[in-house]
């Protein structure tokens, strides 16, 4: 569904055009935009308006590829306790992107390469720390084609490779008691060859079709997974965990059936892509979304959670009535998860805490079985 809105021509298309507001009452009148000044065209020939939907498919376009090796080892180390190690290698080819193009004169498409950006200038400001940054970027040269439309096809010199082991424990309910404990490590980088990207600015890549994305030129960088495809509720939040571990257990007291149990999680913060949009050169394409440090060197803290729970069964013939307690979010740790990652001047934003770790909550219930 995807593939196809992205050539139909019912799909929705702008042209960005550039004004200044000669009355000062911050609304755009016609007479103060300027149409000769196109700052970016979206789904539509800014030459040619009219004309049908401009995007094209590469018709040798493939489903990406996965090749996955997991080795595991489990073992019995006494009756009810189990260990296992699980090792496992994956490997992501073909992934599709966009490739924005332009037209030759003579009506053929000319897909951007490295060849056809210079260096155009350089985004200055402090980060949310205070300290100073100066970041290159690019734009089309002047003979290059304007640009048309986007082209969808298979990243070249591109792919993903995955590492990560995970330990697990598990103590099955016995002798009144059973536990369980977790731990993963993970390790998921991107390979970008010299013919994986067009525009040599360094920004949060934009060209990968879906929300999986790293830096549009990190080679070995760590690949994040964008819960809310760059907006809404979610918009900030990059999955990129290196660790995460997880302990549970629950213990019948002898006296009663009374069940204590607890859960404890814990995991590495995700990244924060502190990003500046003020790098537009001018040239169709639209302002860069340029990354200010490399992903995975800003993170959010570490997320803690540990969860309690009481519950009573009692039996009255055929029924069992259980009565519980639940306290979630005991130590009441008020992490941030979520901060706006523009920190360019117009933003006014950059770093502001959108999300933060829910509080200590406690929850009364009751539970019939029959």
């Amino acid at each position: 569904g995807s593939y196809t809105s992205f050539i139909n021509n019912a799909q929705y298309g702008y042209i960005w055009y550039g004004w200044t507001d000669g009355n000062n009452d911050h609304i755009a009148q016609r007479s103060e935009v300027n149409f000769n000044n196109i700052l970016y065209a979206y789904n539509i020939n800014p030459d040619c308006p009219t004309c049908p939907n401009p995007n094209r498919v590469n018709p040798d376009l493939k489903g990406p590829t996965t090749q996955e090796i997991v080795l595991g080892f489990e073992h019995e180390l006494f009756t009810g306790l189990a260990v296992s190690v699980n090792g496992t290698y994956r490997k992501m080819n073909d992934l599709v992107w966009f490739q924005n193009f332009g037209l030759n004169p003579n009506g053929s498409m000319h897909l951007y390469t490295r060849d056809d950006f210079e260096l155009s200038d350089y985004v200055e400001g402090t980060d949310v720390n205070g300290n100073p940054y100066r970041i290159p970027y690019y734009g089309l040269k002047a003979t290059a084609p304007g640009p048309t439309g986007r082209y969808l096809s298979n990243r070249p010199d591109y792919s993903q490779q995955y590492k990560g082991i995970e330990l697990q424990l598990n103590k099955r309910y016995a002798d009144n008691w059973s536990a369980r404990f977790g731990f993963s490590y993970n390790d998921w980088t991107q390979d970008v060859g010299s013919g994986a990207f067009f525009d040599p600015s360094n920004q949060l890549n934009q060209t990968v079709y879906g929300s999986t994305t790293g830096g549009s030129i990190d080679d070995g960088g760590p690949v994040v997974y964008n819960v809310g495809v760059g907006s809404g509720a979610k918009g900030n939040v990059y999955i990129n965990s290196k660790w995460q571990m997880n302990v549970n257990a629950l213990y019948t007291l002898p006296w009663g059936g009374l069940n204590v149990a607890g859960n404890f999680f814990a995991r590495q913060g995700y990244p924060i892509l502190f990003i500046d949009t003020n790098g537009d050169p001018g040239d169709g394409l639209g302002p860069r979304n340029l990354l200010i440090n490399p992903i995975g060197t800003k993170r959010n803290p570490t997320v803690a959670n540990l969860d309690l729970r009481l519950e009573k069964p009692i039996k009255i013939q055929n029924i069992t009535l259980s009565l519980s307690v639940d306290a979630f979010n005991v130590l009441n740790s008020n992490v941030t998860l979520q901060r706006k990652s523009d920190v360019s001047q117009s933003s006014h934003a950059g770093g502001d805490i959108t999300e933060v770790q829910s509080p200590r909550v406690f929850r009364f219930g009751g539970r019939i079985t029959f």
